[in-house]
């Protein structure tokens, strides 16, 4: 598995909602998603709830 050749320690392995609700909860000014498959389709929701807390930061 790739994450195992990751050698950072804070790494996670989440569900699509798992991503949503861990981003919305994240204070991260950096934030890279890897993924094979369908993960662009949550290019749009990232996107949003990313808008929603630099809106609210302001």
């Amino acid at each position: 598995m790739l994450l195992d050749k990751i050698k950072h320690n804070n790494k996670k392995l989440l569900s699509k909602e798992q991503t949503l609700e861990y981003i919305k909860g994240s204070n991260a000014e950096v934030l890279l998603t890897l993924g094979a498959g369908d993960i662009d389709t949550l290019v749009k929701p990232i996107r949003k709830i990313l808008e929603k807390k630099n809106d609210s930061r302001n």
